[in-house]
């Protein structure tokens, strides 16, 4: 096996956050990102309690699945299209 295929094999299951801060409101908004089986990043949102969220299994989660993308940087730009377009939207 390649060096590139281990650490790939390595990430799966592995997770990231991705943090959004809202200055009007002085508010930190997080998504987490976890690696999929197809090498791609699955980003969930919920609005509840951090500590409820990263306890549950990722295969839970799809009710929360925002959306799936290639990079971080990817993930950051897209959830904060989210946090801006819909979820400070739909809160008033």
């Amino acid at each position: 096996m390649v060096y590139f295929d281990e650490i790939q094999e390595h990430l799966k299951g592995r997770h990231w956050h991705i943090g959004c801060y809202i200055e009007e409101q002085d508010e930190y908004i997080e998504a987490i990102g976890f690696k999929n089986e197809q090498g791609m990043w699955d980003i969930f949102f919920e609005d509840e309690a951090e500590e409820d969220f990263l306890n549950k299994n990722p295969e839970e989660q799809d009710q929360s699945l925002l959306f799936t993308v290639k990079s971080h940087s990817e993930a950051e730009e897209k959830f904060k299209q989210f946090v801006e377009g819909v979820l400070l939207k739909r809160r008033g």
